[in-house]
């Protein structure tokens, strides 16, 4: 049997791994919820319809998440990534990284880029100024989904493309399809404008 000090030490030991696990958690929790309100304010947020001011506030907002800027004259690109590295260090999930990137051309937002990001999987919504179809949902995997829509897809559909699970950042286990990271897209999936290349 153990002794009191061992039995003090095992106790110990315990509560600082759960301490730890419990402020790692509470930690990613915080990122989740802020990529949750960056997703909020970013669908509202339509290419071809926004300042670079209005980009570079929201950018700046969010910046503590990872946010890099890479800007020459006339080009500047810039990115967040929130991401679940506290809890996929301990293995409670696979790593997990919730991103965005905009492009902006000689002062104008010219594109922007949202999606999520697994070891397996990967949904990604490309928004760019009106240059073909509106909005367009298509695969050229199992594990990886592309939205592609401008500034003219309906309000709908702009809903339905932003409609990113940010809990796929603390989900124990992870988001396992591009399903469960974005639900709404299932029904174009199934019914819609859905293009298999």
């Amino acid at each position: 049997m153990f002794t009191r000090r061992q039995q003090a030490f095992v106790v110990l030991f315990t509560l600082i791994v759960l301490s730890l696990a419990g402020a790692a958690y509470l930690r990613v929790r915080w990122v989740a919820h802020a990529a949750s309100q960056f997703l909020q304010q970013v669908k509202n947020m339509p290419v071809g319809k926004v300042s670079e001011k209005q980009v570079r506030d929201l950018w700046q907002q969010y910046h503590q998440y990872g946010g890099l800027e890479k800007c020459s004259d006339e080009h500047c690109e810039l990115e967040l990534h929130f991401s679940n590295v506290w809890i996929s260090t301990w293995r409670l999930a696979p790593f997990t990284d919730l991103y965005g990137v905009c492009i902006i051309d000689k002062g104008v937002p010219s594109a922007q880029r949202v999606g999520i990001l697994t070891l397996d999987d990967m949904l990604d919504v490309w928004e760019d100024p009106p240059n073909g179809d509106r909005f367009k949902v298509f695969s050229n995997t199992p594990h990886k989904l592309q939205i592609l829509l401008t500034s003219e897809a309906s309000l709908k559909e702009r809903m339905d493309a932003y409609n990113l699970n940010a809990n796929c950042l603390t989900r124990l286990g992870g988001c396992r399809s591009t399903e469960q990271m974005n639900r709404a897209i299932g029904e174009y999936k199934s019914s819609g404008p859905f293009f298999q290349n």
